[in-house]
């Protein structure tokens, strides 16, 4: 059973909208709700999440207006895929106890520190790529982790992301540009790379992507040392 309840202005001005037509079966039953882009608040979401679905097991929450993670999802012990993407979310918070959790998406919010998420050993995708990180404790991360994504965030030293990969036995793909520490490195590749330029007007601004990717293009050949088993770091960014 799915429920698609997106762009429904549910939470606009600030309040809790009656919920669309949906019989207490209907929730019983779904397994897949989308609640995207509907204005929802962290406690509009939990009104909603506490009316009767039971049996979810893939959720998103993208688009919104939450400000943390609802603490009713720990109440979901079913939920296996979580997007919450493009909200304003500080902290990883009430996913502990989701032990089937698969998908965890938090991509574009405000989260400043990796919280303790060992505890979800079925965990295979962490997806925080555009918040504000700084530190990545690799005993914050499940060992069943394939895929991290932390681009884009506020990562200065190499170090966290070299423990995080030899750490990480599981670990497939990882995307890692994007931080500080991809133009502090004095690294030169040891490797041809190709980088491609696409409307680069100013030739500072071009060194200084040069410099980047050349440099990723480095990191990129250290993980793999570091961890052969991968199979895709940042291939969004260097090609080879």
């Amino acid at each position: 059973m799915e429920l698609d309840w997106s762009h429904r202005k549910l939470g606009y001005n600030g309040e809790c909208s009656r919920l669309p037509p949906a019989d207490e079966a209907d929730r019983n039953t779904c397994q897949k709700l989308s609640l995207r882009r509907n204005y929802i608040s962290t406690p509009n979401a939990n009104v909603i999440l506490t009316s009767g679905f039971n049996s979810v097991t893939w959720l998103c929450l993208s688009a919104n207006n939450l400000t943390s993670i609802p603490a009713s999802l720990s109440s979901l012990t079913q939920l296996e895929h979580l997007y919450a993407c493009n909200n304003q979310i500080t902290s990883i918070e009430h996913v502990d106890k989701l032990l089937s959790l698969r998908t965890l998406e938090l991509r574009h919010n405000s989260i400043t520190h990796l919280s303790d998420l060992s505890a979800l050993r079925n965990l295979r995708v962490l997806s925080l790529s555009a918040n504000h990180l700084q530190k990545l404790p690799p005993r914050f991360f499940p060992p069943s982790v394939e895929f991290v994504g932390v681009y884009g965030n506020r990562v200065d030293s190499f170090d966290e992301i070299v423990a995080m990969v030899t750490e990480l036995e599981q670990l497939r793909k990882v995307f890692v540009g994007g931080n500080p520490f991809c133009s502090n490195l004095p690294l030169k590749p040891s490797l041809n790379v190709e980088v491609e330029y696409t409307e680069i007007s100013s030739g500072v601004k071009r060194q200084r992507i040069e410099h980047e990717l050349l440099n990723l293009a480095r990191i990129v050949e250290i993980l793999r040392a570091k961890r052969p088993s991968l199979v895709s770091v940042d291939d969004n960014a260097v090609s080879f």
